[in-house]
Formats: structure tokens, sequence, C-alpha cells
């Protein structure tokens, strides 16, 4: 399979460099299936390696997430995502999907989450503007949000529920 096939030559350090090399244009889909569906970081515990893995995930996606599809294939790739490809690469359309897909990553940085946060008001407008389902939509990264922006979510739901 190609995941074995990963883990043998994302081992080796003299053939890895040329197996990256090697993945372009149809090869790219499978390759980002089969990691995207690994932990990443027990696949590749070499932070070097690890990194040139995703220069080659953001090379096979040219940059940019556009669509339910792109996220469906980065799979847990996403939680790898530098936060400019998540800030300036995934679209709106794409980002309500990766939302949910997100929601999976353990590790996330505090700059991945910002720039999550940045997509969430983007995406949804300021939280003042939300309705119950927004922040239910939104889910554990409502706790991205700042505390004026909770105060108010927090009068919402209390008033939708009081009323």
């Amino acid at each position: 399979s190609l995941a074995l096939q990963l883990r043998i030559v994302l081992f080796n350090s003299v053939s890895s460099a040329q197996y990256l090399e090697s993945i372009s244009g149809t090869l790219c889909v499978p390759f980002l299936v089969s990691l995207g569906k690994t932990e990443l970081d027990l696949l590749i515990p070499n932070l070097h390696k690890k990194n040139a893995v995703l220069q080659k995930v953001q090379e096979c996606l040219n940059g940019s997430i556009g669509d339910e599809y792109d996220v469906d294939i980065l799979g847990n790739l996403i939680c790898h995502l530098p936060p400019a490809i998540i800030r300036d690469g995934i679209s709106l359309r794409a980002m309500a999907i990766a939302l949910h897909q997100f929601r999976f990553c353990r590790q996330l940085s505090h700059e991945q989450k910002t720039e999550i946060k940045y997509k969430l008001t983007e995406l949804h407008g300021t939280p003042k503007n939300w309705t119950i389902q927004t922040t239910q939509d939104v889910g554990p990264f409502v706790a991205l949000l700042a505390k004026d922006e909770l105060t108010v979510l927090a009068e919402k739901v209390f008033y939708h529920f009081n009323f």
C-alpha cells in the first residue's frame, strides 16, 4: 500500500527527498489521501522530514484548499497546515467543512488558532451577530473568542433559553 511505502521511504534518509520530488500531478491525490489517514507526528517524528512532507503537501494543493473535496483529501493533514495557508489558502466554502475537521486536531498552535478565529469571523461575521445555531456550528472554537465576545454570546444563549 502507499501508506506502507511512505513509511519505508520517509524513514530512509537517503531516498526520502528523491521520493518527495517524484510526487506530482496524478500522484498527489493518493499521496495526500494516504498521509491524511495517518498521524503525521507518529509517522514522521523527524521535524526536518515532516516539514519537507508538509511542503510537498502545499505544492500538491497549489497553496489553496477550495472545496469540500480538498478538505476530505487532507484528512488529518489539516491539523498541520501552516497559519498562512489557513488564513489565505482555505476558501470560505471549504472553511465551513474544515472547521469540522479542525475539531479533531489535538495540538493546534496558537498561531493556527488565531487564523481559525479570523476565518470564523470572515465566515460568520462578528460574534454579536451570531445565532444560537452559528454558535453550535462553531463548537469548541467559541473558546477562541475574546471575553467581550463570549459575554455577548452568553447573553444571547441566556435570553434564548429563558424566553
